[in-house]
């Protein structure tokens, strides 16, 4: 294998192709869009077209053998331990997303809404606000898991409920 590996990954930030750059002599890895040392992930996992493979990456990216990895805009370089903390913070958001849909009765939530709407029975309404219950739930506990551990978690961590949420009710 060449001195300079150069994988190109689909979609797990942009929407025509990704790219990650590995100097194996280095141990030094280049992945764009995926983490920053020290930071919740940006908007919705970093703005990702697919959830899927936002989450696949970090697994693709820990088979390297890296000691540093370069990551994003920001400039920091970071470590492996860097992206196994944001892989456990992923796994983390899955599970409080799966725990929240389990904890919450969508029929429970229609008949609160209902009642509160008296004669106007919108179901767009009591469906928005089973989501955002949902999402609630799942961002209180992340923010409550991960406030001392990562920056802006407080910031982005709806947003990262709300996808990991509406992934997980549709598939």
């Amino acid at each position: 294998m060449k001195e300079n590996q150069f994988r190109s990954i689909k979609n797990f930030h942009s929407t025509d192709a990704d790219t990650l750059i590995y100097l194996p002599r280095n141990k030094f890895l280049i992945a764009i869009d995926t983490i920053s040392p020290g930071y919740a992930p940006f908007k919705e996992f970093e703005i990702t077209p697919d959830l899927e493979a936002y989450i696949s990456i970090l697994d693709i990216i820990l088979a390297y053998n890296f000691d540093r990895i370069l990551t994003g805009h920001l400039g920091i370089l970071g470590e492996r331990a860097d992206i196994e903390q944001a892989s456990a913070y992923v796994q983390d958001v899955e599970k409080a997303a799966a725990q929240a849909i389990e904890s919450t009765s969508l029929e429970k939530v229609f008949d609160l809404v209902y009642a509160a709407l008296k004669e106007n029975k919108n179901s767009d309404i009591a469906y928005r606000y089973y989501l955002e219950t949902l999402t609630d739930k799942c961002s209180k506990q992340i923010v409550a898991n991960w406030k001392s551990t990562l920056s802006g978690v407080d910031v982005w961590s709806d947003g990262h409920c709300d996808r990991m949420l509406m992934y997980q009710l549709m598939h």
